[in-house]
């Protein structure tokens, strides 16, 4: 079994930051000169130029898991759609979203209810620490960011909504 991963915390959901890319790739830029030039210029005008270079990997590798015609439906679709094909490829890049969204959003989805309380997420996190060693044994400020940036990244997609 694939053991989940917590390079998520330092990847938020980069909405305008791979679109940005994902242009200039579909206009036929080529990507291993596109990702040097972005860490060299800034393309995707970051907030921390000293971060592009991790943001850069995120953004690539998202996108890398497009063939031609999801990368088209990516930049040219309207805005909601466009966020939802983003998550797709978070899906296939994190197997803590892809877990996440499988096995409680899904389900949610189900019962036609997707506000997802804390509880809620602190059950399935709990249920991932005891099968992952590896996720057990992270200290507690990185299981809190990990929290954090999951319905970070549910929140901008537009999957969920913020309730205060």
């Amino acid at each position: 079994m694939e053991d989940y991963k917590t390079t998520l915390t330092a990847e938020p959901f980069l909405y305008n930051e791979t679109k940005i890319i994902g242009k200039l790739l579909l206009e036929g830029e080529e990507p291993s000169i596109l990702k040097k030039r972005n860490v060299k210029e800034n393309i995707i005008h970051y907030k921390r130029p000293k971060s592009i270079i991790r943001v850069n990997s995120a953004i690539f590798k998202r996108l890398g898991t497009f063939n031609d015609k999801q990368l088209a439906f990516f930049v040219n679709e309207d805005l909601q759609q466009s966020k939802y094909i983003l998550v797709y490829a978070i899906m296939k890049t994190d197997k803590i979203v892809n877990d996440f969204i499988r096995e409680v959003y899904y389900n949610k989805l189900l019962i036609d209810d997707v506000e997802i309380k804390q509880y809620e997420v602190e059950k399935w996190f709990q249920s991932k620490y005891k099968i992952s060693e590896y996720l057990n044994q992270k200290s507690d400020s990185t299981k809190i960011k990990l929290k954090q940036v999951l319905m970070q990244i549910m929140v901008a997609s537009g999957l969920v909504k913020k309730v205060k």
